[in-house]
């Protein structure tokens, strides 16, 4: 143990006052690597996120697609109404279905004296 302690002080020319890995941190690395073939750390709290399956993502693609109804129905009104979480239907509607969760704003249309009537307004306001 104290030979690989040295040696990795060698190596990475860590001074004789300077920190260094100590026992059970080897222990657990060389374990690691026996067991698993690697040094890495498992991540062990990973949550199953299990929100994109097939069902929910159409069950939001049908509430999507029914703005015809109701256009101007939020992101988060929605998720309330399917019983989702807003993050999971904007992460549903971006990555599997490919769409903007963004409202589309209606302009209105330009009309032919309306270049004009921008130009006197600039001019008044200069």
């Amino acid at each position: 143990m104290v030979q690989t302690q040295r040696d990795f002080r060698t190596n990475f020319n860590i001074p004789r006052d300077g920190t260094i890995s100590d026992r059970n941190t080897i222990l657990r690395c060389v374990t690691a690597f026996n067991i698993t073939g690697t040094v890495l750390m498992k991540r062990t709290n990973r949550r199953n996120r299990a929100i994109r399956t097939l069902e929910n993502v159409d069950s939001v693609r049908l509430e999507w697609l029914d703005t015809l109804r109701s256009p101007n129905r939020s992101v988060s009104l929605r998720a309330v109404a399917l019983g989702f979480n807003e993050s999971s239907v904007r992460q549903i509607l971006k990555i599997d279905l490919a769409f903007h969760s963004y409202k589309i704003q209606v302009c209105h249309q330009l009309l032919a004296g309306d270049n004009q009537q921008r130009i006197n307004f600039a001019q008044l306001m200069i």
